[in-house]
C-alpha cells in the first residue's frame, strides 16, 4: 500500500440547546416493547401541552400519527399496524423530544 500524503479532517458541530430531551428521557417509558395491539407511553404532559406519536417504518415512512394531551399515560392502538420494527418520535412544537424503536409482533 502506497501513501501519498496526509489527510486532515475537520469537523463542526452545531448543537442546538434543546433543555426538553433530558426532560423526557428520565421521565418518560414506552411498554410493552415488542407489543402485539397497544403501546402505553408513560410521559407527564401538562394542561394545555400536546406532544405527537409518530410511528414510522425502517425506510421512514410515517405509519401513523397520535396527539396526546394533558395526562401521565397514554395508550396508543396499534392493532391494524403490521407486523414488524418501526421507529416512533414523540414531537412538540414540531421539536423531536424522544425517538427510539418499537417492535410489534
Amino acid at each position: 500500500m502506497l501513501c501519498l500524503g496526509i489527510i486532515k479532517l475537520m469537523v463542526h458541530l452545531c448543537i442546538k440547546n434543546t433543555p426538553n430531551i433530558s426532560l423526557i428521557q428520565t421521565n418518560f417509558a414506552i411498554f410493552p416493547n415488542p407489543t402485539k395491539k397497544l403501546v402505553n407511553l408513560r410521559l407527564e404532559i401538562k394542561d394545555g401541552e400536546e406532544i405527537i406519536f409518530e410511528l414510522h417504518d425502517i425506510v421512514g415512512k410515517k405509519i401513523m400519527g397520535k396527539r396526546l394531551s394533558s395526562g401521565l399515560l397514554h395508550g396508543v392502538d396499534i392493532n391494524s399496524v403490521q407486523h414488524g420494527i418501526y421507529l416512533y418520535r414523540l414531537i412538540k412544537n414540531e421539536e423531536v423530544l424522544q425517538s427510539g424503536k418499537l417492535i410489534i409482533e
